[in-house]
C-alpha cells in the first residue's frame, strides 16, 4: 500500500481485505456478509451486550479510511505532501482546513434504523396477534426474531407460515 500509482479502487480493496484479517476472517474481503455474520453471532451469544462498536466498518468507511491511510503511508515514505492530492484520498476541504471523508453513504438503510424484532416464542404466538412487535408496528418478521427467525409464524414475509418439518405427506412436488 505504499505505491503512489495505485488507484483508490485498488486501495480500497486492500484495505477492506486487512479489515476482515482483522475481524479473524481469512476467507473474504466481502465486509458486509462479515459484518452480518458478526452481528448474528453477538445476537445469539449475548442480546444485552450487543454493541455495534465491535461490528467490522461497513464498505465506504473503511474504503475511505484505507485511502486516508495510504496518504499518510505514502507521505512518511516519501516525506513529500505534495505527491498525492488530499481531496482524491478521503478528505474534503473546510472552511478551516481539511476533513476526513468518512462515508458517502447513509448510516444504514431507513429499515434497520427503525428495526424492530419479536421475542415471539414459537409455540405460545407464532406471531398472529398484536402481541407480537412486528405485527404491532406493520412489519413481517425476519431473521433476527427470536422464536420464528422470520421463517416459522404467521408473520413471515411470505404470509404463508413455512414449517418444512411436518411429515404429513401432503407436500406439492
Amino acid at each position: 500500500m505504499k505505491s503512489t500509482d495505485m488507484s483508490q479502487t485498488r486501495i480500497g480493496d486492500l484495505g477492506a481485505e486487512i479489515f476482515c484479517r482483522q475481524f479473524r476472517d481469512q476467507n473474504s474481503n466481502d465486509l458486509t456478509t462479515l459484518r452480518h455474520t458478526k452481528f448474528q453471532m453477538m445476537i445469539t451469544e449475548n442480546l444485552s451486550k450487543l454493541d455495534p462498536r465491535l461490528l467490522p466498518p461497513t464498505p465506504r468507511p473503511s474504503y475511505y479510511h484505507s485511502l486516508r491511510v495510504h496518504l499518510q503511508v505514502v507521505r512518511w515514505l516519501q516525506l513529500d505532501d505534495c505527491l498525492l492530492d488530499e481531496k482524491e484520498w478521503g478528505w474534503e476541504v473546510w472552511p478551516h482546513g481539511l476533513r476526513p471523508i468518512m462515508t458517502d453513504l447513509p448510516a444504514a438503510p431507513e429499515e434497520v434504523l427503525t428495526f424492530v424484532r419479536c421475542k415471539c416464542k414459537r409455540l405460545n404466538n407464532r406471531c398472529g396477534n398484536h402481541q407480537c412487535s412486528c405485527v404491532k408496528h406493520g412489519l413481517n418478521c425476519v431473521e433476527a426474531c427470536g422464536g420464528c427467525h422470520g421463517r416459522d409464524c404467521d408473520n413471515c414475509p411470505s404470509g404463508i407460515p413455512q414449517d418444512d418439518d411436518d411429515d404429513d405427506g401432503d407436500d406439492v412436488q
